[in-house]
């Protein structure tokens, strides 16, 4: 019976799985800027800072022959160079980019509180980590090229920034980029505001060249004298606007216009063409 007790513990000891260990590693994804048209491979070296810029190197790995897409990549760091969980003490850190050997990519990529999921093996809030053995999610991205992908996730960056450009976005949520192409459609017509004080009456305007007193001047009445034209003129610096002029039966007025600005002229003639006296001349100023 003691031996069927023993087998029995023994085997039950055997059918439980052990505690499965958080792996050291640490899931990472970006996009290198600037690199080479056709570029598909790179060895990238990360290492590992405890500021944003000098400070102390606390881990690095070199990973040859990255696959790179359009300058995308994603990789496991602690693969080659384990460690790197030992180095998340709650600080933040900063991590360095070099590809193939050539100088870091600036600036370094700031990494919160998220890889302590690789210690737990969990995230502590839904919004630390995609999945629970994804530690690294755009809330904790300085730049948009951490995070691969982050469609349908909430990002809580502290600014934004475009490499190339600078910070399009500052902290407190402003706009900084291009204005080109942001206005929007025009809004509806909003309500007509009180009228305005009377504004100071103006400067009085030139005067105008309009006609003034208008009269109308009688040159003769039964005039018998015979003659070629009859001129009759408007008093001095008046205008002349009209005239006309009247015979006997039979009579026709030859002319009538004016000559100037202040004469007008009228003639008259008989059935048979010779000169006729005009019986009547009237004209029409202004002053």
């Amino acid at each position: 019976m003691k031996s069927l007790t023993q087998l029995l513990l023994l085997l039950s000891a055997l059918a439980t799985p052990p505690a499965l260990a958080v792996p050291d590693l640490l899931d990472y994804q970006g996009r290198l800027p600037g690199v080479a048209a056709g570029t598909t491979r790179a060895d990238l070296t990360f290492t590992l800072y405890d500021r944003a810029s000098g400070g102390t190197a606390l881990w690095s790995e070199t990973l040859p022959g990255v696959p790179l897409t359009d300058g995308l990549f994603s990789v496991q760091l602690g693969l080659t160079a384990p460690g790197i969980s030992l180095q998340f003490d709650g600080a933040d850190r900063w991590l360095e980019i070099q590809v193939d050997g050539g100088p870091p990519v600036a600036p370094r990529s700031r990494i919160g509180s998220v890889p302590h999921a690789i210690l737990s093996g969990i995230a502590e809030r839904a919004d630390r980590a995609a999945e629970a053995d994804h530690a690294l999610t755009a809330d904790y991205a300085d730049t948009a090229g951490t995070a691969l992908n982050v469609d349908g996730a909430d990002i809580s960056p502290t600014s934004v920034a475009i490499a190339g450009y600078g910070p399009v976005i500052s902290a407190d949520g402003q706009w900084l980029g291009e204005p080109t192409g942001l206005e929007g459609p025009e809004g509806p017509r909003g309500e007509t505001g009180p009228a305005g004080p009377q504004g100071e009456t103006g400067p009085r305007g030139p005067v105008g060249g309009g006609f003034g007193a208008i009269y109308t001047k009688m040159c003769f009445n039964r005039n018998s004298s015979v003659r070629s034209y009859y001129d009759c003129a408007c008093n001095a610096g008046d205008t002349i606007l009209s005239g006309g002029a009247y015979t006997d039966s039979g009579g026709v007025i030859r002319e009538s216009r004016p000559i100037n600005t202040t004469t007008w002229r009228v003639a008259c003639s008989n059935f048979y063409g010779n000169n006729q006296a005009c019986h009547g001349f009237v004209i029409t100023c202004s002053q």
